[in-house]
């Protein structure tokens, strides 16, 4: 296996800037995924990485060497795409030789390799059948497989999951990066499904416009989310974000916004970070888990919390969505309480987790909290 370094990696058509100065390291092992909605310029990257597409500048190392001009078949990779791009006409044993028989392995090292892959993979009794005969996960086993006869120094996977159903989709998830886990293997993944990308990977390359917008672990790009969008895109309900203007009392800042949105902040970290903040234009990010609904009934002015209306109620199960309107606001809330009971326009009392809030500056996007 192999490290992949991207240096300030750009890709343009005319004056569209597809992919504009990303730079990013994946070690070697790493399961690393891009992420982002369409057209933000995470497959273009992948491709440029594969040699599908040529970079405008920048360079690309794979293993220590820039691999810029080098074509596809020398770059030591091996890609599972979207379709899993099967010979129907093959049957999986020949599908999986194909790449084999290509490189000119020879026959007795082409079937252990076969073999080896089939095992792994649990498709050994699948050999003789044709990609038409199989389910859409025993194809999508068959596509990896493919790769992983080659041996290849880093494995690029571009969506291989979408087209699977979300039972299915969340086996898949945990094959995959059990398997990576124990080839040790270097993994380049592309998907638009931030949960895939939060449950599979060692760290996630977010992206929007071309622009890398943060690059961590998913436990640092979740809790400690760069900018507006990442907080906005990794999540599922996304991170609230209100628009607010800073005001003080009695020397300590309050963040004001539409109606009835007024909270004062106790926590010395926020208050600091208010204070020192460029202007008086913040937008303050909170998730749902970190509201949770501390009161029902007639919201009680006297008491640390914030007057709501429930506007709409989802049961899941064992969480139930609450959307609540604070002021011209509209929020997500969460709790796990079976016994809630709350109804559409019932009155209730919010309370803000200082712990977890987030705030960014209006004119940059940026995080005001490092």
């Amino acid at each position: 296996m192999a490290e992949v370094i991207l240096e300030n990696v750009v890709k343009s058509y005319g004056s569209t800037l597809a992919v504009n100065r990303v730079s990013l390291t994946i070690k070697d092992g790493e399961f690393v995924t891009l992420v982002g909605p369409s057209g933000c310029g995470k497959t273009t990257t992948l491709n440029m990485i594969a040699g599908l597409i040529e970079l405008t500048s920048g360079n690309i190392k794979i293993g220590n060497k820039i691999v810029n001009d080098l074509d596809p078949k020398d770059r030591d990779i091996a890609m599972v795409f979207q379709n899993y791009a099967l010979y129907p006409h093959k049957t999986v044993y020949q599908n999986l030789e194909f790449p084999l028989r290509m490189r000119g392995v020879d026959k007795d090292k082409r079937h252990a390799q076969v073999m080896r892959a089939a095992e792994i993979l649990g498709i050994t009794a699948l050999l003789d059948r044709k990609p038409r005969q199989l389910s859409g996960g025993q194809q999508q086993r068959v596509a990896v497989g493919r790769a992983l006869v080659r041996d290849p120094a880093v494995f690029l996977m571009d969506e291989p999951l979408s087209n699977l159903d979300a039972k299915l989709r969340v086996h898949m998830r945990a094959e995959l990066k059990h398997l990576q886990g124990e080839l040790g293997a270097t993994v380049v993944y592309v998907t638009h499904d931030q949960l895939e990308a939060m449950t599979m990977s060692d760290k996630v390359a977010i992206m929007n416009h071309g622009v890398l917008q943060q690059y961590g672990t998913p436990d640092e790009v979740f809790h400690k989310p760069a900018n507006t969008f990442v907080a906005g895109f990794m999540g599922s309900p996304p991170m609230n974000l209100l628009s607010t203007m800073i005001e003080y009392v009695d020397g300590d800042p309050v963040l004001v916004g539409d109606g009835a949105l007024r909270f004062r902040p106790k926590t010395p970290k926020i208050k600091a970070a208010l204070q020192n903040a460029p202007s008086r234009r913040v937008i303050l990010g909170i998730r749902h888990t970190a509201i949770p609904i501390v009161q029902n009934g007639a919201a009680d002015d006297s008491a640390d919390s914030v007057p709501a209306e429930i506007y709409t109620v989802e049961p899941t199960g064992d969480v139930t969505f609450v959307h609540v309107k604070v002021g011209e606001h509209l929020l997500v809330s969460s709790t796990n309480d079976l016994r809630f009971t709350g109804r559409i326009g019932d009155q209730v009392g919010l309370a803000f987790d200082e712990s977890h809030i987030h705030l960014f500056d209006t004119e940059t996007t940026h995080t005001l909290l490092n």
